[in-house]
């Protein structure tokens, strides 16, 4: 009886067992399918040669499977390599076109202005120091020396080196009781003299010397050059005058304020503005003015220039228009002849000049303070815009952002429509300037256009207002 029952339960524990693997083969299955696709090879007790049999036959299965997966990834790859190959075919149709408007745009407009090929900002062009403009031979007497470090003769020198930065540091000896010095005109130059003092202790002594050079000693070929648009004995009628100066040291290298002194009757000029160039106003008085530019480089070569001009009082007339070539508006008004009071500020003569062509505005700032002209509004004088299409490819190769349907009204052109780098501009007689209208000054027979920008001044010949500061193209002006 206890047999039978111990019996009955090996039995329980044997079917327990049994159903165990069947359910967890059975989930196996399922998990081999849903995962790879296709179901693991069953198991079964065999012998060793039916084992080897099954597994030359799972193997010939993978073997199968991955002929398949192999010929899946080729497939792919011909497609990705059909795909690429149209995609360049197409990119290079696109290219090919864009440089046959390109062509086709330069081609019917001569006015338009050359900008690097490659349309990509590049770095300025780098100048190098030569040893002749950085360094000079100077002479110091071997008495002075002596008696300047307080030893009583040479023999108590025990040497001299020269330190200007520029280059390895130069030991020296004397010759017919002088020291031949090199020194630096782009800063301060160290003379290092190691002695025995007159109680026999080595000591080092410091000489600085800040070399300058004498007056009138640059040589012709070495002075700066100066570029400015005023007119040497050229008569003004506005006493408010403002003018420019582009200068370079005699290599070209771009100069700033700081390499300039400028006056005007002996007095200060005033300081401005500064882009590519540099921007000075003046109050002229009556008659003859003298304006006298100077310019020193970091090399210390100079040069000098005067310009004599006149100063006439009375109304002054100015040609003006409001340009929209950007948008496909050649003029919003046309050129139109102007009369200036002297003294009037270009704000002024804006609003004037708007409201007499039946033009509305908006501005920031005051027509005496910050003046910034941010809208112009007239009934239907967007329709029929249209932007050209070779302004839209430079614009989308400038990686700015830009939709042709985005504009506030119909009635209005302003800031911020069509693309993130639009609005108003003024340039006199084809100079562009960062500050606002309320600080120009026109003389008579200026020309000023008032444009409108897509891409911060770079499509009408401003770029140099926002100085490369956005997109990634330099420039890309034209007579739209």
């Amino acid at each position: 009886m206890k047999v039978k029952r111990n019996i009955i339960y090996i039995l329980i524990l044997l079917i327990g067992f049994a159903s165990f693997f069947w359910f967890s083969f059975s989930n196996l299955k399922e998990k081999n399918i849903e995962k790879f696709g296709y179901e693991a090879p069953k198991l079964k007790l065999t012998t060793s040669t039916e084992a080897i049999k099954i597994n030359r036959e799972n193997v010939k299965d993978n073997r199968s499977i991955d002929k398949v997966d192999n010929k899946d990834k080729k497939e792919d790859k011909d497609l990705h390599k059909n795909t690429k190959n149209k995609k360049e075919s197409k990119d290079s149709e696109n290219s090919s076109q864009i440089k046959k408007d390109e062509r086709k745009n330069t081609d019917s407009n001569k006015n338009k202005k050359n900008y690097d090929k490659d349309n990509s900002f590049k770095k300025d062009e780098e100048f190098t120091d030569d040893p002749a403009d950085v360094l000079v031979e100077e002479t110091v007497e071997v008495a002075s020396l002596i008696k300047e470090i307080g030893i009583k003769e040479e023999a108590q020198i025990i040497y001299v080196k020269c330190v200007t930065g520029v280059g390895k540091d130069i030991t020296i000896e004397a010759l017919n009781g002088l020291y031949s010095l090199f020194l630096s005109t782009t800063g301060t130059t160290l003379i290092q003299i190691k002695y025995v003092d007159n109680d026999g202790n080595i000591d080092t002594y410091i000489k600085k010397i800040n070399y300058e050079r004498p007056e009138g000693s640059t040589p012709k070929d070495k002075e700066p050059i100066i570029h400015t648009n005023l007119k040497n004995m050229g008569v003004y009628n506005n006493p408010i005058l403002n003018f420019d100066v582009w200068l370079t040291d005699y290599r070209g290298k771009p100069l700033s304020y700081n390499n300039a002194e400028i006056s005007v009757n002996g007095e200060p000029a005033d300081y401005i503005g500064e882009m590519s160039r540099q921007t000075y106003r003046t109050t002229l008085k009556a008659g003859s003015n003298t304006i006298e530019i100077k310019i020193k480089d970091k090399y210390q070569y100079t040069v000098k220039k005067n310009y004599t001009i006149y100063y006439k009082s009375g109304k002054g007339k100015v040609v003006m228009s409001l340009e929209g070539g950007t948008v496909g508006k050649k003029y919003f008004i046309k050129p139109t002849e102007v009369e200036v009071e002297p003294g009037t500020p270009l704000s002024y003569v804006l609003v004037d000049f708007l409201e007499a062509h039946g033009y509305t505005y908006y501005y920031a700032g005051t027509l005496d303070e910050g003046f910034y002209l941010s809208r112009v509004l007239k009934k239907n004088m967007l329709k029929g815009y249209k932007i050209p299409k070779d302004l839209k490819e430079y614009i989308i190769k400038d990686a700015l952002i830009f939709n042709e349907e985005n504009y506030e009204s119909i009635d209005s052109l302003g800031e911020f429509d069509f693309c993130q780098g639009s609005g108003w501009m003024y340039s006199i007689n084809g100079l562009y300037s960062s500050y606002g209208f309320n600080k120009a000054f026109v003389q008579d027979k200026d020309i000023v256009r008032i444009r409108f920008t897509l891409a911060y001044g770079k499509d009408i010949t401003g770029h140099a207002v926002m100085n490369g500061t956005y997109g990634k193209l330099k420039q890309y002006d034209g007579e739209w």
